[in-house]
């Protein structure tokens, strides 16, 4: 590989980790965060619409998981077994 094409591969792997933190809702502000850190090549791999859905998707994936995983801590917290006892006999 070349030097541009490790670059480019870095950016699209670097742009898929941070989708999927949950830490940011679309593209433009994953777009930010890596031409601000300076790497380059940024605006060549997210001139790409595909690339653009693919990284929404998955944003949108990981804000739909985090906000899935407060409520079943919630739902398995109050189901104990006791409690599920409790409601099977009433």
């Amino acid at each position: 590989m070349t030097r541009g094409t490790e670059a480019i591969a870095y950016v699209e792997t670097e742009a898929r980790r941070l989708a999927r933190s949950g830490s940011h809702y679309g593209w433009r502000s994953i777009e930010s965060e890596l031409l601000d850190r300076g790497l380059t090549g940024v605006r060549k791999v997210f001139a790409n619409r595909w690339t653009q859905f693919e990284l929404d998707r998955l944003c949108a994936k990981a804000c739909t998981e985090q906000t899935a995983k407060p409520f079943r801590q919630i739902f398995n917290d109050t189901l104990t077994p006791r409690s599920m006892l409790l409601v099977e006999s009433a």
